[in-house]
């Protein structure tokens, strides 16, 4: 099977499960609601199994289904196991051969695509909160509202249970629809916890993900320029580096890092967040000292992981800051590692040379 067509095999695999999951809910969940008599506990019946059942793998399959799509190897297995648990199921408790055919198609293209799936495990935050729990609030308060109708007033059809789950989670509370039970009461309760959370935490993450992207948005106005000045623009994200960063994180001096390596660790995800990390195509890009405004900071620290890359750095960085013909240039402060790279490094344009392996080393030798 090509590579080029992982990603579309993923996707339709993820389609598919999606469409089935909406099967279930229009073939078996929905019809099975509809035809529940008032008078019939749920929870001590065979078609209480069924609602039950049903509601669940209608949950799942979605949210499964969703996150097929990137190719995730465990998400794979699980919803190799989840449509076997549905069919059978099916078999035992619904009978429902649509939902049956439909899952067993799911399952032959999964099984077909398999090699699709290699990548590890990636949840978003934001579709857990936003999506998946919102589906299950709604869920929730619908079918659990419409079961148990006998114990409010206003309650005719499944719409009526739509509107006031969505009318309660609003807060809204036009009372046409009320409960009139002790149990009914209990249940809106919950209904109102439920939606305190899902939704209180869905309007904090929306609102974070507005914020971010507006922040892309004036970040590409501005060419990508983070707008500081006075600050300490420091290149390459190594342990010297990470020491730096540390001090000045708590003592609250304005930075910016500028790294040549795309594999994101925990810190430099964090770093990111914040704006203040910018990822350059190679040492000394110019595009990267612009977003920096390395020119406005007060000082500029460079320390490669290799005396090579920090020289290089320095000199186009030194170039970057004559091209802008300014009376006062910040000072380029570089980390060298061997002796017989620190006159390069004066040449290329530092300022000022570090040498920590070199001035341990003196330090022992002066030792008798």
């Amino acid at each position: 099977m090509p590579y080029k067509y992982f990603s579309m095999l993923a996707k339709l695999c993820s389609v598919m499960l999606v469409i089935s999951a909406a099967i279930i809910l229009t073939q078996g969940l929905i019809p099975l609601v509809g035809s529940h008599p008032e008078n019939d506990f749920i929870y001590k019946s065979k078609v209480g199994i069924q609602i039950f059942s049903q509601v669940i793998f209608t949950y799942c399959s979605l949210v499964i289904g969703l996150l097929l799509a990137n190719r995730s190897r465990i998400v794979w297995y699980i919803a190799i196991s989840l449509i076997i648990i549905i069919c059978i199921t099916n078999i035992i408790f619904w009978t429902n051969y649509t939902i049956l055919y439909y899952y067993l198609i799911t399952l032959a293209l999964l099984l077909i695509s398999r090699k699709a799936f290699d990548l590890d495990l990636f949840v978003s935050y934001i579709f857990l909160f936003v999506f998946g729990f919102l589906i299950f609030a709604l869920i929730y308060g619908t079918i659990g509202t419409y079961l148990f109708r006998i114990d409010f007033t206003g309650i005719n059809s499944i719409y009526d249970a739509l509107y006031f789950t969505i009318v309660t989670y609003s807060t809204v509370g036009y009372g046409d629809i009320s409960p009139k039970t002790v149990f009914a009461k209990f249940f809106v309760i919950s209904m109102i916890i439920i939606g305190l959370v899902v939704f209180a935490t869905s309007i904090t993450v929306i609102a974070y993900n507005i914020n971010r992207h507006l922040k892309k948005v004036l970040n590409h106005l501005n060419k990508g320029r983070l707008g500081m000045t006075n600050h300490i623009v420091l290149i390459g994200c190594g342990i010297f580096t990470k020491i730096l960063i540390e001090r000045y994180i708590k003592d609250k001096i304005n930075f910016l890092v500028i790294d040549t390596d795309k594999n994101l660790d925990y810190e430099k995800q964090l770093l990111i967040d914040n704006n203040r990390l910018i990822i350059a195509s190679y040492h000394g890009n110019n595009d990267s000292l612009i977003k920096a405004q390395a020119e406005l900071a007060a000082k500029i620290i460079i320390a490669h992981d290799t005396d090579e890359a920090s020289i290089l750095a320095t000199m186009n960085t030194r170039e970057y800051l004559e091209s802008k013909n300014q009376p006062n240039t910040p000072e380029i402060i570089v980390r060298i590692l061997y002796f017989e790279n620190i006159s390069k490094a004066k040449r290329a344009g530092a300022d000022e040379i570090i040498a920590p392996h070199v001035l341990a080393a003196e330090q022992i030798l002066k030792r008798k």
